[in-house]
Protein backbone atom coordinates (compact mmCIF):
# COMPACT_ATOMS: atom_id res chain seq x y z
CA UNK A 1 0.00 0.00 0.00
CA UNK A 2 0.96 3.24 -0.60
CA UNK A 3 0.12 6.86 -0.51
CA UNK A 4 0.26 9.83 -2.50
CA UNK A 5 -1.56 12.48 -4.03
CA UNK A 6 -3.40 15.69 -3.30
CA UNK A 7 -5.76 17.33 -1.80
CA UNK A 8 -7.58 20.92 -1.30
CA UNK A 9 -9.13 22.28 1.91
CA UNK A 10 -11.29 25.78 0.45
CA UNK A 11 -11.42 28.46 3.53
CA UNK A 12 -14.30 30.61 3.65
CA UNK A 13 -14.42 33.69 1.15
CA UNK A 14 -12.71 31.45 -1.65
CA UNK A 15 -9.15 31.18 -0.21
CA UNK A 16 -7.37 27.68 -0.64
CA UNK A 17 -4.70 25.51 0.42
CA UNK A 18 -3.28 22.48 -0.54
CA UNK A 19 -1.51 19.65 0.69
CA UNK A 20 -0.28 16.16 -0.16
CA UNK A 21 -1.25 13.31 1.15
CA UNK A 22 -4.72 11.51 1.21
CA UNK A 23 -4.93 9.05 -1.42
CA UNK A 24 -4.74 5.13 -1.00
CA UNK A 25 -3.26 2.72 -3.86
CA UNK A 26 -4.04 -0.84 -3.27
CA UNK A 27 -3.19 -3.46 -5.46
CA UNK A 28 -2.62 -1.50 -8.67
CA UNK A 29 -6.16 0.38 -8.45
CA UNK A 30 -6.81 3.84 -7.13
CA UNK A 31 -9.25 3.79 -3.61
CA UNK A 32 -10.40 7.65 -3.45
CA UNK A 33 -10.97 7.84 0.53
CA UNK A 34 -13.70 10.69 0.36
CA UNK A 35 -14.07 10.73 4.30
CA UNK A 36 -11.88 13.44 5.77
CA UNK A 37 -10.73 11.77 9.01
CA UNK A 38 -9.88 8.45 7.17
CA UNK A 39 -7.81 10.51 4.91
CA UNK A 40 -6.16 11.90 7.88
CA UNK A 41 -5.27 8.01 9.12
CA UNK A 42 -3.87 7.64 6.10
CA UNK A 43 -1.72 10.80 6.00
CA UNK A 44 -0.61 9.47 9.09
CA UNK A 45 0.29 6.41 8.43
CA UNK A 46 2.46 7.60 5.63
CA UNK A 47 4.12 9.77 8.21
CA UNK A 48 7.44 7.61 8.04
CA UNK A 49 7.45 7.19 4.25
CA UNK A 50 6.67 10.65 3.65
CA UNK A 51 9.62 12.71 5.67
CA UNK A 52 12.38 9.69 4.02
CA UNK A 53 11.33 10.74 0.52
CA UNK A 54 11.46 14.88 1.84
CA UNK A 55 14.62 13.73 3.14
CA UNK A 56 15.37 11.84 -0.06
CA UNK A 57 14.86 14.75 -2.01
CA UNK A 58 17.91 16.65 0.00
CA UNK A 59 20.90 16.82 -1.01
CA UNK A 60 23.49 14.91 0.65
CA UNK A 61 24.57 17.45 3.26
CA UNK A 62 21.09 18.62 3.91
CA UNK A 63 19.83 14.92 3.97
CA UNK A 64 22.60 14.32 6.87
CA UNK A 65 21.56 17.65 8.80
CA UNK A 66 17.74 16.46 8.97
CA UNK A 67 18.36 14.68 12.07
CA UNK A 68 14.74 16.10 13.90
CA UNK A 69 17.67 17.45 16.18
CA UNK A 70 16.64 21.10 17.60
CA UNK A 71 19.56 22.64 15.09
CA UNK A 72 17.86 21.32 12.21
CA UNK A 73 15.41 23.45 11.66
CA UNK A 74 17.91 25.91 10.75
CA UNK A 75 18.59 23.65 7.68
CA UNK A 76 14.78 23.15 6.99
CA UNK A 77 14.30 26.65 6.80
CA UNK A 78 17.75 26.93 4.71
CA UNK A 79 16.44 24.57 2.15
CA UNK A 80 12.77 26.24 2.15
CA UNK A 81 14.40 29.70 1.78
CA UNK A 82 16.67 28.72 -0.81
CA UNK A 83 13.61 27.07 -2.68
CA UNK A 84 10.96 29.58 -2.57
CA UNK A 85 10.96 33.48 -2.90
CA UNK A 86 7.47 33.74 -0.79
CA UNK A 87 4.70 31.96 0.20
CA UNK A 88 2.98 32.25 -3.02
CA UNK A 89 5.58 30.61 -4.70
CA UNK A 90 5.44 27.27 -2.45
CA UNK A 91 1.61 27.26 -3.01
CA UNK A 92 1.28 25.85 -6.79
CA UNK A 93 0.05 22.25 -6.75
CA UNK A 94 3.58 20.75 -8.09
CA UNK A 95 4.92 22.42 -4.34
CA UNK A 96 2.24 20.36 -2.34
CA UNK A 97 4.63 17.16 -1.87
CA UNK A 98 7.58 19.50 -0.26
CA UNK A 99 5.81 21.29 1.52
CA UNK A 100 3.87 18.51 3.27
CA UNK A 101 7.54 16.77 3.32
CA UNK A 102 9.20 20.03 5.52
CA UNK A 103 5.62 20.94 7.46
CA UNK A 104 5.81 16.87 8.53
CA UNK A 105 9.58 16.81 9.00
CA UNK A 106 8.53 20.40 11.45
CA UNK A 107 5.82 18.34 13.18
CA UNK A 108 8.07 15.38 13.53
CA UNK A 109 10.62 16.81 15.41
CA UNK A 110 8.44 19.26 17.90
CA UNK A 111 7.05 15.79 18.91
CA UNK A 112 10.47 14.10 18.99
CA UNK A 113 11.86 17.21 21.32
CA UNK A 114 8.92 17.91 22.84
CA UNK A 115 6.32 15.02 23.18
CA UNK A 116 2.63 15.67 21.65
CA UNK A 117 0.21 14.25 19.05
CA UNK A 118 -0.86 15.07 15.51
CA UNK A 119 -4.45 15.71 15.24
CA UNK A 120 -6.84 17.34 12.60
CA UNK A 121 -9.98 19.32 13.12
CA UNK A 122 -12.94 18.33 10.66
CA UNK A 123 -15.81 19.72 12.71
CA UNK A 124 -15.34 23.60 13.34
CA UNK A 125 -15.33 25.32 9.89
CA UNK A 126 -14.29 28.23 11.54
CA UNK A 127 -11.24 27.25 13.19
CA UNK A 128 -8.53 28.59 11.46
CA UNK A 129 -6.74 25.66 11.03
CA UNK A 130 -9.68 23.60 10.06
CA UNK A 131 -8.92 20.40 7.66
CA UNK A 132 -5.13 20.31 8.54
CA UNK A 133 -2.93 18.90 10.58
CA UNK A 134 -1.90 20.23 13.62
CA UNK A 135 -0.05 19.46 17.08
CA UNK A 136 -1.65 19.07 20.35
CA UNK A 137 0.00 18.60 24.10
CA UNK A 138 3.26 19.66 23.24
CA UNK A 139 5.32 20.98 26.00
CA UNK A 140 5.28 24.97 26.53
CA UNK A 141 2.44 24.76 23.78
CA UNK A 142 -0.11 28.22 24.56
CA UNK A 143 -1.42 28.57 20.78
CA UNK A 144 -2.68 26.16 18.52
CA UNK A 145 0.26 24.67 16.34
CA UNK A 146 -0.04 24.00 12.64
CA UNK A 147 3.14 22.84 11.32
CA UNK A 148 2.31 23.76 7.65
CA UNK A 149 1.42 27.02 8.24
CA UNK A 150 4.34 27.77 10.55
CA UNK A 151 6.32 26.50 6.92
CA UNK A 152 4.75 28.99 4.91
CA UNK A 153 5.20 31.99 7.80
CA UNK A 154 8.51 30.84 7.24
CA UNK A 155 8.84 31.61 3.98
CA UNK A 156 7.40 35.32 4.53
CA UNK A 157 9.17 35.90 7.59
CA UNK A 158 12.58 34.97 6.15
CA UNK A 159 14.24 35.35 9.08
CA UNK A 160 16.75 32.23 9.12
CA UNK A 161 15.88 31.03 12.42
CA UNK A 162 11.82 31.53 12.66
CA UNK A 163 11.36 27.60 13.20
CA UNK A 164 14.25 27.52 15.67
CA UNK A 165 12.82 30.33 17.63
CA UNK A 166 9.64 28.66 18.13
CA UNK A 167 11.17 25.63 19.58
CA UNK A 168 13.31 27.74 21.21
CA UNK A 169 10.41 29.59 23.19
CA UNK A 170 8.15 26.24 23.40
CA UNK A 171 11.35 24.53 25.54
CA UNK A 172 11.26 28.13 27.78
CA UNK A 173 7.92 28.12 28.07
CA UNK A 174 7.80 24.77 29.62
CA UNK A 175 10.81 25.28 32.00
CA UNK A 176 8.75 28.26 33.42
CA UNK A 177 5.59 25.84 34.32
CA UNK A 178 7.78 23.68 36.22
CA UNK A 179 7.12 23.99 40.23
Amino acid sequence: MSFAGTFEVVRPGGASLQFFAMKCVTKGRDDVVDNKDDQFQYWLMDMHDAIQRFRDGADLNDRESLDKSHESLIRLEAMLLARYSSPEAARAMEHAAYMDGAARYLGETLRRQLGGKWFINNIDEKNVFFGLPQLKEVAGQQTQLCPLTLVSATLDRRKGDYLFTIMANLIANDRRSLP
